[in-house]
């Protein structure tokens, strides 16, 4: 009869183990799947960046050299929307010094470049621009496509890092899945037991 007892107190104690860890696991599970979801969103904004920083030197390239305004439309629609990106991949990396300060740096060049951008979208009827104004149009287009070349970097660098954040997460996220396959089994094995 000791037996028994000392029996299924052994599989109580086991069991109750087994159920504060999977407990612990489960909320493991939970923040590493919240951060890999968030991991996403940030490589998402960081692609809508480059795409609107692309939109914003095109328009403004393409109207200097084309005088074209349906290129000044595609300029207006990605400032437009350029801020909100900014602030959802702020908002997200504010708690991450590093992701933090390549945003700030990400921040300034993208607000450069829609104001020197802006700059050269105005009439071509305006005073001083008559003279050598297809030189100008080439310097404004290569400052332009400077300022995407430093911002690209700065996204590379928040891609990379976000990638990498990634990895880490999702190998943390399967193990939690493991985890909680091996409680389960192990659980129902002491309640075949019991």
């Amino acid at each position: 009869m000791l037996l028994l007892v000392v029996f299924f107190v052994v599989i109580l104690i086991v069991t109750v183990t087994m159920g504060i860890f999977s407990y612990k696991n489960n909320k493991t599970f939970e923040e590493t799947s919240r951060l890999v979801k968030r991991s996403y969103i940030i490589l998402d904004k960081t692609d809508e960046l480059y795409s609107l920083a692309m939109q914003i030197e095109n328009g403004s390239s393409n109207y200097l050299l084309t005088h074209d305004s349906n290129s000044v439309a595609l300029y207006q629609s990605a400032v437009g929307r350029i801020g909100s990106a900014m602030d959802t991949l702020r908002a997200l990396t504010a708690n991450r010094h590093s992701q933090k300060l390549r945003v700030d740096s990400l921040t300034i060049l993208v607000n450069d470049l829609v104001n020197t951008s802006r700059q050269d979208i105005v009439p071509k009827n305006e005073p001083g621009l008559d003279n050598d104004e297809d030189d100008l149009e080439i310097v404004f287009a290569r400052r332009n496509r400077t300022y995407n070349n430093k911002i690209n970097v700065l996204l590379s660098n928040v891609l990379g890092h976000e990638n990498t954040l990634l990895q880490e997460r999702e190998i943390a996220n399967n193990r939690s899945i493991v985890i909680f396959h091996w409680v389960f089994y192990s659980l129902l094995g002491c309640l075949f037991v019991l």
